[in-house]
């Protein structure tokens, strides 16, 4: 059975598109907040807050209703098949590299310079999860055996990636979801 993008439902494929729209949207808007008066500036971060939140909570939503779905490959391309075509690729590999170093050399900053404060903390400890994430992600990640994490990563496009902490939560119920709608199915 082959199935279109276009058939997919509409929440996941609104969480593709949305988080690239926010990341836009961002840009615009710091961009905006520049050249924009006082009394503007309070509005154009209002409705880049909520519409950056919609977007996470769209992808939240996306990973626990349907956290199999990247199970199911469809026969023309969505947008993470279209930027991504060959997970072996260089630049991919690449990309993989840069997340590993990037946590882990803030957090040997971090810890070279000693715990200043509570951010410094809060920062500490982002960073090791998402350094943590990245060694599986790299070495132990595969789509067919963690459908629940290949999900996040397509819904997300690859881009909540860096945010994968503030996932944790989603993917563990998403993964648990997961496991019982395909027990059942079996």
């Amino acid at each position: 059975m082959t199935i279109r993008f276009q058939e997919f439902p509409r929440s996941y494929r609104w969480s593709q598109g949305g988080i690239g729209f926010a990341l836009l949207a961002l840009a615009v808007g710091g961009v905006l907040l520049r050249i924009a008066p006082a009394n503007i500036r309070t509005l154009i971060l209002c409705c880049l807050g909520l519409l950056v939140t919609g977007c996470l909570l769209l992808s939240h939503y996306v990973i626990v209703r349907y956290p199999y779905i990247s199970l199911v490959e469809p026969h023309d391309d969505d947008p993470f098949s279209k930027h991504f075509p060959s997970t072996g690729s260089r630049l991919y590999m690449f990309l993989k590299l840069i997340g590993l170093l990037v946590p882990f050399l803030i957090a040997l900053a971090i810890w070279a310079t000693g715990f200043q404060d509570a951010a410094s903390k809060l920062t500490f400890s982002y960073c090791i999860l998402s350094f943590l994430f990245m060694v599986y992600f790299t070495f132990a990640y595969d789509s067919v055996q963690h459908p629940t994490v290949a999900t996040f990563v397509r819904s997300t496009l690859g881009l909540g990636i860096p945010l994968y902490p503030f996932y944790i939560l989603t993917i563990a119920i998403g993964a648990f979801r997961c496991r019982y709608l395909l027990k059942s199915q079996l």
